[in-house]
């Protein structure tokens, strides 16, 4: 059955709204209004705007909401999707993470979903002593995060970031010298026990670590990551001056809690740091790059129950997301020929420079075959060439990216190939060279769900858990395959454009906005971490969701 719509006259929009509503079920002054839905932006304080009902909210035509809330019925009427009553549920105010608009979003309850495991009833009191702890070291620490970002170079820290030289930089990865006399200097003055120069060699010259154990004993362990080396160039365009101060952060508070919460019985922890380089291009791909990978294979993971950290983004103000991130593959290629004159005698040349190319195009005719989330990045590294004389060398350097460490491994062997069908075609011969590999990032579910429901619940975070993929990568993504970990991304202000590995975001590391934020969600972390320590029953559904994420990967990746 059909009724046409009148177009024109109040009274006819009032009888059209009159049988519309009879038909479809709906009672509304707005045509199609969605109630029983979530919230876009809802904490603890902030009352329900539903006028139907205390534990409903809004949602307007187009916002996404998860399945079991949206219907695909049509009104025989007017065509338009509509609600049906017998499917309708209403919404607990504490479900209240923020909509994004197409994209899916995931919903925790007050009682953690996942465990059905409801926080102590002192939590309250233990997310104060946190708050307090970091609120009262907030200076101190924002002081330390611009002594990192000024420690680049030899000129005064309120010089702006476009007059710095490329040649001012000194603190890039594993010669962050004065970075790590000032954080451990730091944790010294905290009352932690440091090991600088952590796990002695060339190498390791520059981590370090600290580690504070509860006057009750050692329980359960939370370990950290602090991140230091600046980027050649264009210094802490990725924020690592943030995620530095961070894991003081966290570590000091938690300290703060074991001492004054110290209860018979009570789960206690050490405090791990370390330090890492996260970007293989910037050195050998053969000798460096991967910090956190060598770090544990050296075993400095090996105490830790958990390990968290968390990574700034640009972004709206007050938003946190969790997500996986892409794996990684960096390769050196390099092709050797055999030299002759270009003019009198290029028939006895073999030209590498040709190989590289070769290979170059090989690899852009394949991305027609590959995957939208593949990436697949190199360059030709420059040499001695002359237009006259062939070239008997060249050098390439290649990231691959693939959503999964199974997939990255399918893409390695079809870029590889292209490497030797260049040189095959060419008569040169080639040395390829494979860099430690990142795996993906996989975020743990149940600590996941329990960051975001805490980071809205005490500090008015926008949280959500993101099933699209962060197009970047890093070595933490294999420590995730060791043991449960979370790395929340989480938004600082930046100009247009002002991405991370950009002189604008270097600018934005060391605003106050930046570190503000940086100290909210420290705070959530450490609110994540308290429930590890004293709740068995939250831990042991942390530690059986890791195990079902490792279950199908090879044994040797397993952890022990």
């Amino acid at each position: 059955m059909s009724l046409p719509r009148p177009t024109d006259g109040k009274t006819g929009q009032r009888l059209w709204g009159i049988v519309r509503s009879l038909f479809c079920g709906i009672t509304t002054n707005k045509s199609h209004e969605r109630r029983y839905s979530i919230p876009n932006t809802m904490t603890k304080d902030t009352p329900p705007p539903s006028p139907t009902s205390t534990n409903t909210t809004l949602l307007e035509k187009g916002d996404v909401a998860p399945p079991s809330y949206t219907s695909n019925h049509t009104c025989a009427m007017c065509g338009n999707e509509s609600w049906n009553s017998s499917e309708i549920q209403e919404v607990p105010r504490s479900r209240s993470y923020p909509i994004s608009r197409g994209s899916s979003v995931t919903i925790v309850d007050e009682k953690d979903s996942t465990t059905n495991s409801i926080p102590s009833p002192q939590f309250s009191e233990y997310v104060k002593t946190i708050e307090s702890t970091m609120d009262s070291l907030s200076d101190s620490l924002r002081t330390l995060s611009k002594e990192i970002w000024g420690m680049l170079f030899s000129i005064s820290p309120r010089t702006t970031i476009t007059e710095i030289r490329p040649s001012d930089f000194k603190e890039v990865a594993y010669e962050e010298k004065k970075t790590h006399d000032a954080l451990t200097k730091y944790m010294s003055d905290q009352g932690f026990i440091v090991t600088p120069h952590y796990h002695k060699g060339e190498q390791f010259e520059t981590a370090w670590k600290a580690v504070y154990t509860s006057p009750a004993g050692k329980g359960r362990t939370i370990g950290l990551n602090s991140e230091m080396d600046a980027l050649p160039g264009i210094g802490h365009a990725c924020g690592h001056n943030l995620i530095a101060v961070s894991g003081v952060a966290v570590a000091v508070a938690l300290k703060a809690f074991l001492e004054n919460h110290n209860q018979p019985g009570q789960s206690s922890c050490s405090v791990h740091l370390q330090t890492d380089n996260r970007d293989p291009f910037l050195y050998s791909a053969e000798e460096h790059g991967g910090g956190k990978i060598r770090l544990y294979e050296e075993g400095a993971y090996d105490d830790m129950d958990v390990c968290i950290m968390c990574h700034p983004s640009p972004g709206p103000p007050n938003g946190s997301t969790i997500a996986p991130w892409l794996a990684l593959q960096p390769f050196e290629v390099e092709f050797t020929g055999h030299s002759a004159h270009a003019a009198y005698a290029p028939w006895d040349g073999k030209n590498a420079l040709d190989a590289a190319f070769l290979a170059y195009s090989s690899v852009s005719v394949l991305r027609q075959q590959l995957k939208p989330a593949y990436r697949v990045h190199g360059i030709v590294s420059g040499s001695d060439w002359e237009p006259n004389v062939i070239p008997n060398n060249a050098n390439m350097r290649w990231i691959i990216r693939a959503p999964t460490r199974a997939e990255l491994e399918q893409l390695r062997s079809r870029i590889i190939a292209c490497f030797n069908a260049a040189a095959m075609a060419t008569g040169c011969e080639v040395k390829i060279v494979q860099g430690a590999a990142y795996y993906d990032v996989r975020e743990n579910s149940v600590l996941g769900d329990e960051y975001c429901r805490l980071a809205r619940r005490y500090f008015g975070v926008n949280s959500n858990i993101s099933d699209q993929t962060i197009p970047a990568s890093t070595d933490f993504g294999n420590i995730t395959y060791k043991l449960p970990c979370i790395t929340p991304i989480y938004n600082i202000p930046t100009k247009p454009g002002g991405s991370n590995h950009t002189l604008d975001f270097a600018e934005s590391a060391k605003a106050i906005e930046a570190h503000e934020a940086t100290m909210t969600t420290s705070k959530s972390l450490a609110a994540t971490a308290i429930r590890v320590l004293t709740d068995t029953e939250f831990y042991n559904s942390v530690r059986q969701s890791f195990e079902a994420s490792i279950q199908n990967d090879p044994k040797d990746d397993q952890t022990k």
